[in-house]
């Protein structure tokens, strides 16, 4: 019998897991095994895991929208944090505003009201 995750503890999981490894890369820093200031540049990329995380989740499309934009948001600071591309804070910044409004008008397409959501468990549907 398969057993899912609820959304309270697969979150707590991504959290612990997190934390867990910061924890240890720091760790290993003191130790002297690895040097952090070429890892941490990579610190969005847990962005990028979260919202994979969000889009295993759920099978809606709200929240695949919302895993989309974790991942997107970390795309975009591990493009501007590392210069990739030309790219930095300064001339990446309209992306933002392109994904906030990407954002909106999947969100206003493709996600249910809350009312419909429940009649339709209500009915069986």
């Amino acid at each position: 019998m398969e057993q899912r995750i609820s959304h309270y503890h697969s979150g707590r999981f991504f959290l612990g897991f997190v934390l867990l490894a910061i924890g240890s890369v720091y760790l290993l820093d003191n130790m002297g095994f690895i040097y952090v200031h070429h890892i941490s540049r990579y610190w969005p990329a847990l962005f990028i895991l979260f919202g994979l995380a969000k889009m295993m989740d759920y099978d809606g499309h709200y929240y695949h929208g919302t895993g989309i934009g974790w991942i997107f948001l970390g795309s975009w600071l591990l493009i501007s944090m590392n210069g990739l591309f030309g790219l930095d804070f300064q001339n990446s910044w309209p992306i933002l505003i392109v994904g906030w409004g990407v954002s909106m008008l999947w969100k206003a397409l493709y996600r249910q009201p809350r009312l419909d959501i429940a009649e339709e468990h209500r009915h069986g549907s």
